[in-house]
């Protein structure tokens, strides 16, 4: 199989290396496999558990609603892109797909960019004014369906856009267009935006609020409150060096290697790879955030609460076997 004569204008005449090939599928079905499992798992948890009903779950679900259609759309598209590009000796059009999953890729990011700023905000509002929260149980879902609704809308005018773009698949394997500059300036820049401001704004909203949280904990009026406070800036700052650290992990390559290819004009092998790997690695960000929140999952029904649902259960069991008796 001779992968390096593509018979397409507009297609380079390499490939990376079978072993780069190989590598790349088996980190996107791992991504796949785990992003959905992982994600499906915390969607049907939340589902289920009518206790955790509360404003950060709210937010989780949103969360993991993202990544378990980003690895049913996103990485479906990339899988398909790859292989094809790849493996087959006689390519086949991958127009359709490559636009599907590139503006869908924009669409999630704003979801989970926008998803994590707002649970930074209602951490903060939890410990500095938990009277006069912004994020109530009877608002959080207007507002989460406003944040849906503002990616979908973002996301179809990057699509409208790229129907006219000719090198679409680039931007999901850097190895399928000879050049990244054929895509109009409006459309260069209007992608950017969407990569680059929600993620980069996301790190320093969620920075900021670490800064003011820690503030008001440690101005605490009250000594006995102490030792509980310190615990609580433990979680919070551990959390968010987690989250900071796996956003900056799985992002800033990405937003790294575009602008080095921008502005630089890099366009070897080498940067080519490198974006590659970047651009997979970017979807753990969806496998991973579930993994961060999982402990909010772990909270348990008071005393009270469980044994009003045990009495509510056998209440209901007696009910019905009076009712068959009866009958």
């Amino acid at each position: 199989m001779n992968r390096s004569s593509i018979d397409r204008p507009g297609y380079i005449s390499e490939a990376p290396s079978r072993d780069v090939s190989i590598s790349i599928v088996i980190l996107l079905t791992i991504v796949f496999l785990t992003g959905t499992v992982g994600n499906a798992r915390v969607c049907v948890l939340l589902r289920r558990r009518h206790d955790l009903r509360k404003v950060p779950h709210f937010l989780l679900a949103s969360l993991s609603l993202t990544g378990f259609l980003s690895s049913q759309i996103k990485l479906p598209a990339h899988l398909a892109v790859i292989i094809v590009n790849y493996f087959f000796v006689h390519k086949i059009s991958l127009n359709v797909i490559c636009k599907l999953g590139f503006s869908s890729a924009m669409g999630f990011t704003v979801l989970n960019a926008i998803t994590l700023s707002l649970m930074a905000i209602d951490r903060y509002d939890c410990v500095a004014r938990p009277l006069y929260r912004r994020l109530s149980p009877s608002n959080v879902k207007k507002v989460i369906l406003l944040v849906w609704i503002v990616a979908l809308l973002l996301s179809s005018v990057h699509g409208v856009m790229l129907h006219h773009e000719s090198s679409t698949c680039f931007h999901l394997d850097p190895y399928s267009s000879p050049t990244t500059s054929s895509g109009s300036p409006a459309f260069t820049v209007y992608t950017m935006f969407l990569g680059t401001l929600p993620n980069v704004t996301t790190v320093m909203i969620i920075a900021f609020t670490l800064c003011l949280i820690v503030k008001k904990l440690r101005s605490s009026l009250f000594p006995r409150l102490g030792s509980l406070n310190r615990r609580r800036e433990h979680e919070i700052t551990k959390l968010t060096y987690k989250i900071c650290g796996v956003f900056l992990l799985c992002w800033f390559p990405v937003i790294i290697c575009n602008i080095v290819v921008r502005i630089g004009g890099f366009h070897g092998d080498i940067i080519r790879k490198v974006k590659l790997f970047a651009v997979v690695i970017s979807n753990f960000n969806y496998v991973l955030n579930p993994i961060l929140h999982f402990k909010m999952l772990q909270v348990r029904l008071p005393d009270g609460a469980r044994l009003r649902s045990v009495l509510r259960t056998r209440t209901g069991t007696a009910q019905s076997r009076v009712q068959m008796a009866d009958t």
